[in-house]
């Protein structure tokens, strides 16, 4: 099974109690497939940078999922076709490797050797003597 998340813009058209009505069906149906909840949330009503179905606003729900790529694809047809959905993305989540890579160290400096002004000018009086 692998880890997806989604994401869906529901019409501004619904109440906050019907997005989030809207958002559980989806929920509910994921789930009957064999679909492990993680982490879900409605975000709220959000303006949209541009319209979508010529809406300026949307409610925006995301969830984390880990279910088969059958049941995700089941998933997908169902918003696809549902009505109050505005745009959906369904993304495989990417997580950290379990295994941490060996960091290459990073080579030392060597310590530079303080020098004084006294010895710079010493040695820019000697060279203008010689040229």
């Amino acid at each position: 099974m692998k880890t997806y998340d989604i994401t869906l813009l529901l019409s501004s058209e619904l109440t906050e109690e019907q997005a989030n009505t809207t958002f559980q069906e989806q929920l509910s149906s994921l789930q009957e497939q064999g679909g492990i909840l993680h982490k879900q949330e409605i975000k709220g009503k959000r303006r949209l940078a541009y319209p979508v179905k010529k809406q300026r606003n949307a409610h925006l729900a995301q969830v984390s999922v880990s279910c088969s790529p059958e049941a995700i694809q089941t998933t997908r047809d169902t918003i696809k076709n549902h009505a109050h959905v505005l745009r959906f993305l369904v993304a495989v989540a990417n997580r950290p490797d379990p295994a941490p890579r060996a960091r290459r160290e990073s080579p030392k400096e060597t310590p530079r050797e303080r020098v004084e002004i006294a010895d710079i000018d010493k040695k820019l009086e000697e060279i203008f003597k010689e040229a």
